[in-house]
């Protein structure tokens, strides 16, 4: 059987601050990553789902978003805590949302409308079946 956690990302992995996206303003809390490292020598899958209202706010977009959230996952990797997954909505708070988003939707004919955002049919075929496996396990 799988184990999993799923964390939210601002104020349970990072102190914080209003609309993150730049590393310089990343702060890993007191004791997350030996808690995650932890995590993963228990067995546990780290899921992380984030709210980030900064992009549909245009605070900052999904390139700068993407940006911090690959150099978090490097750093918590060489700690030891790998995430396994990371879904996140760039929504606001009163639009129609989705679990899962991602901007590797190609055109319409070989994507999903997820009700504000998109997603390609592999991706969500995949992540739909990585989720059910994790639930099942």
């Amino acid at each position: 059987m799988n184990k999993a956690v799923f964390l939210d990302r601002d104020g349970t992995i990072n102190v914080e601050k209003n609309y993150l996206y730049r590393i310089d303003d990343f702060e890993f809390l007191p004791g997350v990553l030996e808690g995650l490292r932890r995590f993963k020598e228990a067995g546990y899958l780290l899921i992380i789902v984030t709210n980030q209202s900064g992009i549909g706010r245009g605070y900052y977009t999904e390139k700068q978003y993407k940006e911090l959230e690959t150099w978090m996952c490097d750093q918590l990797e060489k700690y030891g805590a790998a995430i396994d997954g990371i879904y996140y909505c760039p929504h606001l708070p009163d639009a129609k949302v989705c679990l899962l988003y991602t901007s590797d939707a190609a055109d319409e004919e070989d994507s999903v409308d997820l009700g504000g955002g998109r997603i390609s049919k592999k991706k969500k075929k995949k992540e739909e079946s990585r989720l059910r496996d994790i639930i099942k396990n």
